[in-house]
């Protein structure tokens, strides 16, 4: 009998156990240091990365906890999962030692600062002339793609990142989950969220791995990042930390445009050239998807083309987990464009 009210009592307190995850656990709450007002998602019963972002399940309207706790909780799942990979737990004691140091508060208005001017440093440094050679696209494809990048914004990546990081495709979820992240246990914690599910030293707000961005190997964002005039990117992507996430996923994100465009025929450019606002998300569902599985995505494109973008990105994409993260890429700037203003989403007027 004893032994049955432990394991209850074990699984109840630990999200990630509950949730069904076997290999690692998060621990819960112990060093008890502050307090904080949950808002709008009091009340609510959360599970999977949601309760071991937060700490609890059934959230309460003001949650004590320690947010470092919460965060080594996570690296410590990901290291039970994938014991062999030394870096992870190298990366997961820095990044936890600079936390303690560096927690700051940002509303999601202010995050959504943060990414307009980090896009904005890497639109400002790119020499777009290189850049089209180091893609070889020609005159008429860089024009299309010029044209694409330069409407990518702040929300877009905030968005993008969610999908990343949030397990659901409930956009408003979502938002308030960041939120309340951002302005209690810093934009620093989302940077430094572990990729639970891999093996590699992948985290932070867009979850890359090597595979994504690497100097050694000039793979993805790194390539883009070699047409910057200046600020490149570090090499590695365990050094790619803070707002340098941001920059990263714009040069992956132009990256995976230019990479695709060189696939389209003349009709298929030409469709895309008369991309409007109406079809924006289109563009940011592709972002995630060929983040996710870039192959599909352009598979997909070549699809939504066809039909010259009548539906939304993600009804052409068939791999059915990369059409998850579009889907909740479309969900996600839903729920950011139904809060103009970024306030009073979780703490109302406040």
């Amino acid at each position: 009998m004893k032994v049955f009210i432990f394991v209850f009592l074990f699984v109840m307190v630990n999200p990630l156990f509950a949730q069904g995850r076997k290999c690692g656990i998060v621990r819960p709450l112990a060093y008890r240091t502050g307090t904080y007002s949950t808002g709008e998602l009091a009340g609510r019963t959360i599970g999977d990365l949601y309760a071991g972002y937060i700490g609890v399940r059934h959230i309460p309207k003001q949650v004590t906890a320690d947010p470092a706790r919460q965060l080594d909780s996570l690296w410590r799942v990901k290291e039970s999962c994938y014991k062999e990979a030394a870096i992870v737990r190298s990366l997961h004691a820095e990044l936890l030692a600079s936390y303690k140091k560096e927690k700051t508060a940002k509303t999601l208005a202010q995050f959504v600062a943060v990414a307009d001017n980090a896009i904005g440093v890497v639109k400002n440094d790119m020499d777009w002339e290189k850049f089209s050679r180091l893609y070889r696209l020609d005159g008429r494809q860089m024009s299309v793609l010029k044209m694409l990048a330069s409407r990518l914004n702040g929300r877009d990546f905030v968005a993008y990142g969610m999908t990343e990081i949030m397990p659901s495709a409930d956009g408003l979820l979502n938002l308030q989950v960041l939120e309340f992240l951002t302005r209690n246990y810093g934009p620093e914690f989302v940077y430094r969220i572990p990729a639970v599910n891999d093996r590699y030293a992948s985290f932070g707000f867009f979850q890359f791995t090597s595979l994504a961005l690497d100097g050694r190997t000039s793979v993805g964002a790194s390539r883009a990042s070699k047409a910057l005039m200046r600020n490149p990117l570090p090499s590695s992507v365990q050094d790619v930390q803070g707002e340098l996430q941001f920059r990263a996923a714009y040069l992956f994100a132009i990256h995976n445009i230019a990479s695709t465009l060189r696939t389209l025929s003349s009709k298929e450019l030409t469709v895309l050239a008369k991309l409007g606002s109406k079809n924006h998300d289109d563009l940011i569902q592709f972002i995630a998807a060929a983040h996710n599985g870039p192959a599909h995505a352009r598979s997909a494109t070549h699809r939504w083309l066809g039909t010259e973008m009548k539906y939304d990105f993600f009804i052409s994409v068939k791999n059915d987990n990369v059409r998850k993260y579009a889907y909740k890429t479309k969900m996600n700037l839903l729920a950011l464009r139904s809060h103009k203003n970024l306030s009073g989403i979780l703490y109302g007027a406040r």
